[in-house]
C-alpha cells in the first residue's frame, strides 16, 4: 500500500478531482508457473509477489483514474512483451499461441490484485468507464483498500457501512461529486475486498491535495 500510496504524489494537483495511486500485485502464491515467467520481466518484492503495474490519477490523459490506468498500462505493457516472454506466458495460462493481448491480460488478472489508496470510482461524471466497472470486468480477484477500525465484535456493525458485518471498511471516497457504491459494488460482483489498518489519515490527505 505504501507503494501504491508513493503514485498519488506523482498526480497532477486538480482542485477539482482526487488524487489517487494504484498497483497491480501478483502474489506469488496465485501460480508459480506464471509467476516464474513473469519474474523474468517484472520486479519481485520480498519474493513474495510481483508488481505488474501502477496508475495514478491523470496519469494518462483525458481524466483517467488511477486504477484503470494500472489496468490498461499493464495491459500495453503486455502488448509489447518480447515474443518468447508472451509465448511462455500464454502457454503458462492455458491459452493458445493465437490468444489476443486481452485475453492474456484477463488471465493474469484474474489471478492478481490490485491495491488503491481510495475506494474505486462507481461513476464517471466525464462519462468514462468508472473503475469499479473496470476492476470486474478485467476479473481482478481481490482489491486491498486502507481501512479504518469501526468496532471490535467481528460481527459489529459499522455506522456509516452499508450492510456489512465486517468491523473494517476501506477508505471510502468522499462524496465532493458523486456518490460512490464502488465498495458495495465490488462485493456484490464476488470480489473480495481486503482492509489495510493504520494509513486513512495519509491517505485521505493525499487524495485531496490541491482541493
Amino acid at each position: 500500500m505504501r507503494e501504491a500510496l508513493s503514485y498519488s504524489f506523482l498526480c497532477e494537483v486538480s482542485p477539482t478531482a482526487f488524487s489517487v495511486g494504484a498497483i497491480v500485485f501478483l502474489p506469488r502464491s496465485a501460480t508459480v508457473p506464471l509467476f516464474d515467467v513473469l519474474s523474468s520481466v517484472f520486479a519481485p518484492v520480498d519474493r513474495e509477489g510481483l508488481i505488474l503495474s501502477h496508475g495514478y490519477s491523470r496519469q494518462i490523459e483525458g481524466n483517467t483514474h488511477a486504477e484503470a490506468n494500472a489496468i490498461h498500462n499493464l495491459l500495453s505493457y503486455l502488448a509489447n512483451l518480447p515474443d518468447d516472454t508472451l509465448v511462455n506466458v500464454k502457454k503458462t495460462v492455458g491459452l493458445a499461441p493465437d490468444a489476443s493481448h486481452e485475453d492474456v491480460g484477463k488471465s493474469i488478472f484474474s489471478k492478481s490484485w490490485i491495491y488503491t489508496t481510495l475506494e474505486p470510482c462507481s461513476k464517471r461524471t466525464s462519462g468514462l468507464r468508472d473503475c469499479t466497472a473496470e476492476i470486474i470486468h478485467w476479473g481482478l480477484k481481490r482489491v486491498y483498500m486502507v481501512s479504518r477500525t469501526c468496532g471490535t465484535a467481528i460481527n459489529h456493525k459499522c455506522a456509516d457501512t452499508f450492510e456489512y458485518t465486517e468491523p473494517l471498511q476501506g477508505v471510502r471516497e468522499p462524496p465532493d461529486y458523486v456518490q460512490c457504491e464502488g465498495l458495495r459494488l465490488l462485493r456484490d460482483a464476488g470480489v473480495e475486498v481486503v482492509s489495510v489498518q493504520g494509513m486513512e489519515e495519509e491517505c485521505l490527505a493525499a487524495a485531496r491535495r490541491g482541493l
